[in-house]
C-alpha cells in the first residue's frame, strides 16, 4: 500500500516538476546530448525531451522518473523539504 501512495505522490511531484522546468528552464547540450534544466538555490530539476526522463536534485538525487512502454515509472523518490520547496517554485 505505501508503495502505491509514494508512486501517486512521486508522479504528481514529476507533473508539477515538468511543468516547472518547461516554463522556467533552459536547454543544456553536453555533447550529443541535450536536455532542459531548472535551477534555484539547492534545487535542480533536469528533463531530458526525447525520452521524457526527469530528476529532481535537492542535496541529492530525490525523485527520478522514467517513460516505459508509453507510461511513466517512479524509480526514485525521497520524501523532504524539497516537496514544499518545489511547491513554492510552482506558484
Amino acid at each position: 500500500m505505501d508503495r502505491v501512495i509514494n508512486d501517486v505522490r512521486a508522479l504528481e511531484l514529476y507533473e508539477l516538476a515538468r511543468s516547472v522546468v518547461e516554463a522556467k528552464g533552459r536547454f543544456v547540450s553536453v555533447g550529443v546530448l541535450t536536455y532542459k534544466e531548472y535551477r534555484q538555490g539547492e534545487l535542480s530539476i533536469r528533463i531530458w525531451p526525447s525520452t521524457g526522463h526527469l530528476e529532481v536534485w535537492h542535496k541529492r538525487k530525490v525523485l527520478a522518473v522514467n517513460r516505459e512502454y508509453g507510461q511513466l515509472k517512479a524509480r526514485h523518490y525521497v520524501r523532504g523539504e524539497w516537496e514544499a520547496v518545489l511547491d513554492d517554485v510552482a506558484a
